[in-house]
């Protein structure tokens, strides 16, 4: 569209057919960081993280890349993805944009409970009694990692372990009919696995 500008892409990469990857956010350090592992000269991520003005439910994640794509040119094959927990917002919201998703407008990955089920997945299975929480994940990752810091993640640790967390991810999800985990569970795997498959550079080893 003529009103739209160019789509943005990482000038010091400048490879001209590389893929974009739009990716807004409910967290506002967690993610990013996370995210900002896969760039590479085949892929350009783009994150749209809550702001500080704390908008962060769905409909404003949302929100965020509808005003990506009215602003950019997005070429063929550039993706938009919406990363959601479930745990905040309960089935009526998620139901709500996963509508919206589903008609193709962007594509959705939402983990529950939380974001920090998905890097749990990195390194290893749930194997407690209990079902998660937020607070019951980030003990275990801080138990696990020696430490664990949510606004001060230490993403380098987890990338070793994205095809673990793949793996492990798409086991929970079978037979991969719901369009959000029904239990605990995490469709961050459909957003890694197409980044992985467009990066022509290993994720670094975890430290």
């Amino acid at each position: 569209m003529s009103g739209r500008i160019k789509r943005p892409l990482n000038r010091a990469i400048n490879v001209r057919d590389a893929s974009l990857f739009v990716i807004a956010t409910e967290g506002a350090k967690t993610e990013p960081a996370y995210f900002e592992a896969f760039k590479s000269p085949r892929v350009h991520v783009e994150i749209l993280p809550t702001s500080v003005d704390n908008r962060s439910a769905p409909k404003h994640v949302v929100e965020r890349l509808r005003a990506f794509e009215r602003k950019f040119q997005l070429g063929e094959g550039d993706e938009l993805w919406a990363v959601i927990d479930f745990d905040r917002w309960g089935e009526a919201q998620i139901s709500e944009i996963a509508a919206e998703a589903a008609a193709g407008a962007f594509a959705l990955a939402v983990s529950r409970p939380c974001f920090e089920f998905w890097l749990w997945l990195h390194v290893d299975d749930w194997t407690l009694a209990e079902r998660p929480t937020a607070d019951s994940l980030e003990s275990a990752l801080r138990t696990r990692l020696g430490t664990w810091q949510k606004a001060r993640p230490d993403v380098a640790r987890f990338m070793a372990g994205v095809e673990d967390a793949i793996r492990r991810a798409v086991a929970l999800d079978a037979p991969g009919t719901d369009r959000w985990p029904q239990a605990a569970g995490s469709h961050v795997y459909k957003l890694a696995r197409s980044l992985r498959r467009r990066t022509l550079i290993t994720a670094p080893s975890a430290t």
